[in-house]
C-alpha cells in the first residue's frame, strides 16, 4: 500500500532526491515494500489494512522506513550506513508495538485506526459480584477486631 508518494518521501529526506541513479519507480517500489512491511504489524493488532485514511504518525513511519530501505539498498557498499540501522530498528519497533498492541495507532481527532479498541480497566467487570456476604449488609460492617489483627499480623 501507498501510504505516501515518491514527491512525499523526497520532500521529507531531500537526499532521496539528489542524483543517486536510483528512479522514481525504485522509489515507489521501496514505499511500497515499507507500506507492505508496516501492514504485516497492523494486521497482526486486527487493525484493517490499508488503513485510510492514515493517520500522520503512519506515514512518518512508513516514510522513515522506505527512505531506510533506500539509503540502505544505494549506500551500504560506500560504508555510509551510520544510523540507518538504528533508525530502522526504531521504525520497526514502533511497528511490533502497535501489532502487540502496547499502543494504539490514532488518527486526526483522536480516531481509532479500523478494527481497534481501547480495552479499560472496567470493561470486564460487567455480571461481577463481591466475594464478601453476597449483599448481606451485615457484611460490610467495619470490624474494628479484625481489622486489628491483620494490622498486628504486619
Amino acid at each position: 500500500m501507498l501510504y505516501l508518494t515518491v514527491d512525499d518521501l523526497k520532500s521529507r529526506y531531500p537526499r532521496a532526491n539528489a542524483q543517486t541513479g536510483v528512479t522514481s519507480a525504485q522509489l515507489a517500489s521501496f514505499i511500497d515494500e515499507a507500506g507492505g512491511e508496516g501492514d504485516g504489524y497492523l494486521a497482526k493488532a486486527g487493525i484493517t489494512v490499508p488503513v485510510s485514511p492514515a493517520p500522520a504518525v503512519l506515514v512518518g513511519k512508513v516514510a522513515a522506513l522506505a527512505y531506510g530501505i533506500f539509503l540502505q539498498r544505494n549506500l551500504h557498499e560506500a560504508g555510509k550506513e551510520s544510523g540507518i540501522a538504528d533508525m530502522m530498528k526504531d521504525v520497526r519497533a514502533w511497528f511490533e508495538a502497535v501489532g502487540n498492541r502496547e499502543i494504539p495507532l490514532v488518527g486526526a481527532g483522536g480516531a481509532l485506526a479500523g478494527g481497534q479498541s481501547l480495552v479499560t480497566p472496567w470493561s470486564s467487570l460487567d455480571g461481577y459480584t463481591p466475594t464478601f456476604g453476597a449483599g448481606d449488609i451485615e457484611d460490610m460492617k467495619v470490624d474494628q477486631d479484625r481489622l486489628d489483627d491483620e494490622e498486628d499480623v504486619r
